[in-house]
C-alpha cells in the first residue's frame, strides 16, 4: 500500500449505514465503547509516563495536515512521551473482516505525512 501505510502501528485487531442515514449516531467522539477504550488507553499511557495533551476523554486537538485528504485531523489521543516526543493514537472499530477502516488509515497517513510521527491504531 505504500511506505506510510507499511509503518502504521497497530495494537492487535479484533459499517456504514443506509444512504442518508447517520453512520455514527454518537457523533465525532464515537460510541460509548469507543469512548471507554479511549479513556482506558489514556490512563494506561499516563501510567507509562506519557502526558496527555489532547483527547483521551477530553478535548481533542487538531493536527494540521497540509496536503492531506483533510486539512486537519483530530487524533483520539495526543500526548507527549516520557522522552518528550509527540505521540498520537486513534481507536477504531475493526471492519467486518477484521481490518482497519479506510478513514482511519487515511487519517493516520495524513498525520504521519505532516508530522513524521507514526500513529498507533488500536481496535476496540
Amino acid at each position: 500500500m505504500g511506505a506510510v501505510h507499511d509503518r502504521l502501528l497497530t495494537r492487535g485487531a479484533g459499517g456504514g449505514g443506509a444512504l442518508g442515514a447517520a453512520r455514527n449516531p454518537y457523533g465525532r467522539h464515537g460510541s460509548p465503547a469507543h469512548r471507554a477504550k479511549v479513556k482506558q488507553r489514556a490512563e494506561e499511557l499516563e501510567q507509562q509516563g506519557y502526558k496527555i495533551t489532547g483527547g483521551g476523554g477530553g478535548r481533542e486537538v487538531a493536527v494540521p495536515t497540509p496536503g492531506g485528504k483533510k486539512s486537519r485531523r483530530f487524533p483520539d489521543i495526543s500526548a507527549e512521551g516520557p522522552d518528550g516526543r509527540p505521540y498520537y493514537e486513534n481507536i477504531y472499530k475493526p471492519t467486518r473482516t477484521g481490518g482497519i477502516p479506510k478513514r482511519e488509515i487515511d487519517a493516520a497517513k495524513d498525520i504521519e505525512k505532516a508530522t513524521g510521527i507514526p500513529v498507533v491504531l488500536t481496535p476496540y
